[in-house]
């Protein structure tokens, strides 16, 4: 007869079993949020039925995930989620998990939108994933609307199904395309607002957590041997599909503002400006079509 526990008991187990590992910074935070998962439940539950029994096959999913944790494949992949901003996005390995600093560029086009009177305005969000910034910024403006275009039809696939979700599906079009390859059409006309996070990591670079590189889509991730590959073709395009006096928005890496910004002023952009992440770094870059 297999050994029966309470929840209580594979609470502890759980958090013992994740202490140490070099990706988990708080094992008693994702011990709550494995456990939750695998039981169907909310956090607080956990300590609401400490004494609970726990089911064979619910600790069998708990064991499989435990086992993906300790590996050090990412949280957000195990449960299917991650919050940003302030919708629930579903993620797969198949997009980037959306970051608390991307968080910041939505703000910023959100400020920019308000100033310049641009709540009808057409946006396209490049290289979407999972659409988290295209979609966080269609429900901050009821009626914005929003190109989301992706190589990946995985992605587009993910990102229609977030849209879906949190109710923005009737004002979005998705598009499957290279950014490298992409020219104005019909299918993707002139918009007010480009926004986008695109691949900025050096090929090869050792600054790269092992979780990231090892879990996330590499496609996603880097571009070239100095990580400007993908930047400096976006902003290249960019002023064939903006409006007169648009806006490109850009997330790069902390290094890269001024050589970013230098791109923008070289393909004609005015009033350039880079903002600061949490920890103080530049990483994003604005510009406005002259």
């Amino acid at each position: 007869m297999a050994a029966k526990y309470t929840i209580e008991e594979i609470f502890e187990k759980t958090k013992a079993h994740l202490k140490g590992r070099a990706s988990v910074d708080n094992p008693r935070l994702e011990a709550e949020y494995l456990i939750a998962h695998s039981l169907k439940c909310n956090r607080i539950d956990i300590y609401l039925k400490y004494n609970q029994i726990i089911g064979e096959e619910d600790l069998n999913l708990l064991r499989t995930n435990l086992a993906r944790r300790a590996k050090g494949e990412p949280m957000a992949y195990i449960l299917g989620t991650k919050g940003f901003y302030k919708n629930d996005f579903s993620v797969t390995p198949d997009v980037l998990i959306p970051r608390p600093e991307t968080e910041l560029l939505v703000e910023e086009i959100c400020k920019i939108i308000e100033k310049m009177n641009w709540e009808n305005a057409i946006i396209a969000d490049w290289g979407t994933g999972s659409g988290a910034i295209g979609l966080s910024l269609l429900t901050e403006f009821k009626t914005l609307k929003a190109h989301l275009v992706d190589i990946s039809p995985a992605a587009l696939q993910i990102a229609t199904a977030n849209a879906t979700k949190i109710g923005v599906s009737d004002r979005c079009f998705f598009i499957n395309k290279d950014i490298f390859s992409l020219a104005p059409s019909q299918e993707h006309p002139s918009v007010d607002i480009i926004v986008g996070n695109p691949p900025y990591i050096p090929v090869g670079s050792k600054d790269v957590e092992t979780w990231v590189a090892e879990y996330e889509p590499k496609e996603a991730l880097f571009s070239g041997e100095k990580g400007l590959d993908h930047l400096a073709a976006w902003i290249n395009k960019a002023p064939h599909f903006l409006n007169q006096s648009g806006c490109l928005a850009l997330e790069h890496g902390f290094d890269q503002a001024q050589q970013v910004q230098d791109l923008f002023c070289n393909q004609g952009f005015v009033d350039v400006y880079s903002i600061k992440d949490l920890s103080g770094y530049q990483r994003h870059t604005v510009g406005f079509k002259k």
